[in-house]
């Protein structure tokens, strides 16, 4: 059985360590905006910063998939305000800046940010900024695997 309560303190430090973060990165971004390396410096931090805090903040649960379901939240509101933007985007007949649409949804997730830089390059950025979505998570999913990873190979050494 699952200890419920590491899962949903998981969920919720994910979430928090996942606002300030997002919340500093949009602040860094509003400031050197028109500067395309501080994105992708932005977005490298972030991910590196959701990795540490899955390996030293978070708590490991009994199997990797509960660990992923354990930070999942991130993924699954993002999702949703992406399914709520989609929805306004193809029903908008009025054509008032689509993009613009996109360029709000990017302040929940930094990661498109870059999509939005390059979305000359993709024509269906917007399915791509729906897959981004998975990355903060996954990034803290994959710190709390290395932790598992690491503290088996801890307890074989003894």
């Amino acid at each position: 059985m699952e200890r419920s309560e590491d899962i949903v303190t998981n969920n919720a430090l994910s979430v928090l360590a996942y606002i300030i973060i997002q919340v500093a990165g949009d602040v860094i971004l509003f400031y050197y905006s028109n500067q395309t390396v501080v994105f992708y410096l932005v977005t490298g931090v972030s991910l590196i910063i959701y990795l540490i805090i899955g390996f030293t903040v978070l708590k490991n649960n009994r199997t990797y998939l509960s660990d992923y379901f354990s930070v999942s939240t991130i993924a699954i509101v993002g999702i949703s305000i992406w399914l709520l933007f989609f929805f306004y985007y193809i029903s908008d007949s009025s054509g008032f800046m689509p993009d613009l649409i996109w360029a709000l949804y990017a302040y929940y997730n930094n990661l498109s940010m870059i999509v939005m830089i390059r979305e000359s390059e993709y024509e269906y950025y917007y399915v791509i900024m729906l897959l981004l979505n998975l990355v903060p998570s996954f990034m803290f999913w994959l710190g709390l695997s290395l932790k598992r990873y690491y503290m088996n190979y801890r307890r074989g050494m003894k």
